[in-house]
Formats: structure tokens, C-alpha cells, sequence
């Protein structure tokens, strides 16, 4: 690129930014309003909402090409430029993610999983780290092992939450790209990272962390909310006819487990998605699960349910139905009580 080229990108851009740099705050807000607007449109099976879940996807493609592109465009000549430049646009394509996903974190959430409730504060504070300038350079842009873990935190997200949308993913295949992409941009940074490093103790603090972190989040997956999945409903009942909840009941007898129990329930999903999902009945130690599948695109919810009759001698108490994904990741848990028979 010649130099009279450089001159007019370099007008350009920085226009660009002075405009943008003014009406920053409105990043997050349009992108949290088409979070929630998609949000509404996979609940009523649309496909406006792909589109809109792919204009997502087109800022996460910006995280990799991103150290490509700006030395590409500027080179070596312009690095103050370059990096201005590039980190503003991908602070801007963060807050994109982070706030687009808040909805169907949020929507997912179980209140009864403390690790849910972690995962997704967790994910509310970097969103807000993004959008408040002072702090994000100070914490992040300033530090290049702070700029790529938030890169890929800001990427296992996108993953996490956009490819159910976009590209109809189950939730357990949903999991294992995201940790992915998370990976494949440790692996990446680790290089530039452990150069950086002062000491021998630094670099293989970073070489921990590496191998670390992976191996809780997969071990931690039970906490992390089924983004795009929903319960409308769920309920335990006597019976179920035409797939709907018959007599539904929040107590039984013992007698009463004889003629059988329905866990029912309702759960919207994206159109075309195809879901494996597990009941899991637990009563003090004892636990069984039971497999069942779902295909989204209805607008109350797919409708499936599980049947129990066999139930162990020792039945009275507190019974409780965990709805989970294939990965162990809880949609909704449902109590009901045991009484003595009379």
C-alpha cells in the first residue's frame, strides 16, 4: 500500500472513530435490543432471527482476522494507527457478542444451579468491562494476556450462543466447539504471551492456566446455561393424554407411584434443532435417568415427558426431576412430595 493510500484509509478511520467514539454508548444498547429481538423470533420459529444471529457471527470471524487485517491494511509503518484502530473495533464487536447473548443466558438460567448463576454474572461484568472505556483500557487493551483471554472468552461465548441459532447445533456438540474455539485461541496467544513473560514462575503460571482452564469449564459444563433452549412449562402429572398433562399433582402417595408418574414439560427451541435431553429422577442417593429428544420451531414449546413406575421400597420424601441436556447442563427441576400411604 502506498503511502497516499495509507494517508486516505488513515482519514477515513480516523473519522470513523471520532464519530463513533461520541455515540459509543449506543453499541451495546442495539446490540442488547437485537439479542432480545432474536431472542423473540426463535421462540416463534423465524428466520430473521438467523440473519440476525449470523450479522453476530460476522463480528466473531472479526476476533481471528483481526491481527491479519490491521497489519495487512497499515504495516509496520503505522502501528499506533493499526492498533487504535483494531481495538476499537474489537471492543465494539465484544460488547456486540457479550450483549447479544445476555437474553439467551438469561432465558436459560436456572436459579436452582449456583454454577448458572456464576457462569452468568460472570459474563454480565465482562459485557460491562467492555463497555466502560476507562476500565477497558486499563484492565485489558494495556495487557496483551488480559486482551487475549477476554478474545477468548469473548469467542467461547459467540460459539456457546450462536451456532444453535445459526447453524441448528445441538447443545452437547454446542459445548465442544465452543471449548474449541476457546482452546484454539489459547493455543494461539500462548506463544506471543509466554514471550512476554518476565520470569520462568510467569511463563509457566501461563502454561498452567492454559491447560487449566479447558479442563474446569468441561468440568464445570453442568453450570453453564443451555443458551437457546427454554422450559415454558413443567409439571409433574397423573397422566398424559394427546401430549398434554393429565391431573397434575405436587403430592402423591405411596400407593398413588403404583399406577405410574409423568415428568411433563414444554421447551422451546430453534427451528429445525434437534435436542437430546435426560430426565434425571432423584430421591436422596437413589437417581435414574431416563432419555428422551425434542425438535424446536414450536412456538408453546416441544412436548415430551418421561414415565416412572418402578420406584425403590424406601419412596417417601422429596422427589425432584432434573431436566438436563446430553452435557448435564440443567433446563428446569421439578419437586414433588411422597406421603406415607393412609
Amino acid at each position: 500500500m502506498t503511502s497516499s493510500q495509507t494517508s486516505r484509509y488513515q482519514a477515513v478511520l480516523s473519522r470513523f472513530e471520532r464519530i463513533f467514539s461520541r455515540y459509543f454508548w449506543l453499541i451495546p444498547v442495539f446490540s442488547f435490543f437485537f439479542g432480545w429481538a432474536s431472542f423473540v423470533l426463535v421462540q416463534r420459529g423465524e428466520s430473521l432471527a438467523q440473519l440476525i444471529a449470523l450479522m453476530a457471527f460476522g463480528g466473531w470471524v472479526w476476533l481471528f482476522i483481526q491481527p491479519l487485517v490491521a497489519r495487512r491494511v497499515f504495516g509496520e509503518r503505522h502501528q499506533t494507527l493499526s492498533s487504535n484502530v483494531s481495538n476499537f473495533l474489537s471492543q465494539s464487536i465484544q460488547q456486540e457478542i457479550f450483549f447479544f447473548a445476555l437474553p439467551f443466558l438469561f432465558a436459560a438460567m436456572q436459579w436452582q444451579s449456583v454454577g448458572q448463576i456464576v457462569f452468568t454474572s460472570f459474563i454480565v461484568g465482562a459485557a460491562l468491562l467492555s463497555t466502560i472505556d476507562p476500565w477497558y483500557d486499563r484492565y485489558i487493551s494495556r495487557y496483551r494476556l488480559m486482551s487475549f483471554a477476554f478474545h477468548a472468552l469473548c469467542s467461547f461465548v459467540a460459539a456457546l450462543v450462536i451456532l444453535p441459532i445459526a447453524l441448528k447445533l445441538p447443545t452437547e456438540k454446542t459445548l465442544i466447539v465452543a471449548l474449541g474455539m476457546l482452546v484454539f485461541w489459547l493455543v494461539f496467544a500462548t506463544p506471543k504471551v509466554v514471550m512476554l513473560m518476565p520470569t520462568g514462575r510467569s511463563r509457566g503460571l501461563v502454561l498452567l492456566a492454559v491447560c487449566a482452564v479447558p479442563a474446569l469449564l468441561w468440568s464445570g459444563r453442568s453450570g453453564i446455561p443451555a443458551a437457546g433452549l427454554e422450559v415454558s412449562s413443567a409439571v409433574i402429572a397423573a397422566d398424559v393424554q394427546d401430549h398434554e398433562p393429565v391431573g397434575v399433582v405436587e403430592q402423591l402417595s405411596v400407593d398413588q407411584l403404583k399406577d405410574g408418574v409423568y415428568a411433563h414439560v414444554a421447551i422451546r427451541a430453534p427451528n429445525g434443532l434437534t435436542q437430546d435431553i435426560l430426565f434425571e429422577w432423584r430421591h436422596h442417593e437413589y437417581s435414574e435417568s431416563i432419555g428422551a429428544d425434542i425438535t424446536g420451531g414450536r412456538k408453546e414449546g416441544y412436548r415430551t415427558y418421561s414415565m416412572k413406575s418402578n420406584f425403590p421400597d424406601a419412596a417417601t420424601g422429596t422427589w425432584y426431576v432434573d431436566v438436563r441436556t446430553a452435557q448435564g447442563q440443567l433446563l428446569r427441576r421439578i419437586p414433588f412430595h411422597v406421603s406415607p400411604s393412609i
